[in-house]
């Protein structure tokens, strides 16, 4: 994590992808959920989108089958956030809708409100105008 936050994006993916290969030999669910995660974070300021969008597939269903909802919801953001930038307006706004249920069911206001913040603005730039009202109200 220290290369991704200094902005050494090779160096930080390199080592996401030895722990990965390390959590897999261990069958860690758990970890290798991180760090499809940690890659797809990092990816994503590489500008690689796409493969950024294949780790948080990934991702997902590690973190439904290990019950992490938090981390489930995260990664939803992730995927909304990952889909907006490849310009699929349709399928964001369905990650920001799942995350949306997540998040008022653990009474996490913070995220809850940046997840309606960003289903806000992929429902004005859709058209849905009265939609995108109700998001940035709640």
């Amino acid at each position: 994590l220290e290369h991704l936050a200094l902005g050494r994006l090779r160096p930080a993916q390199q080592r996401f992808e030895e722990a990965l290969h390390q959590f897999e030999r261990l069958e860690d669910d758990g970890g290798i959920s991180i760090c499809f995660e940690n890659l797809g974070d990092t990816l994503m300021k590489m500008g690689e989108i796409r493969r950024a969008l294949a780790m948080y597939e990934r991702c997902l269903p590690l973190k439904v089958d290990t019950a992490d909802k938090v981390g489930e919801a995260q990664c939803l953001d992730n995927l909304g956030l990952a889909h907006y930038s490849l310009g699929e307006l349709r399928r964001a706004a369905e990650c920001y809708e799942a995350s949306l249920a997540i998040w008022r069911a653990e009474g996490d206001k913070q995220p809850l409100m940046a997840c309606f913040e960003s289903l806000g603005g992929v429902s004005f730039q859709l058209g849905e105008h009265v939609r995108s009202i109700e998001c940035y109200v709640q």
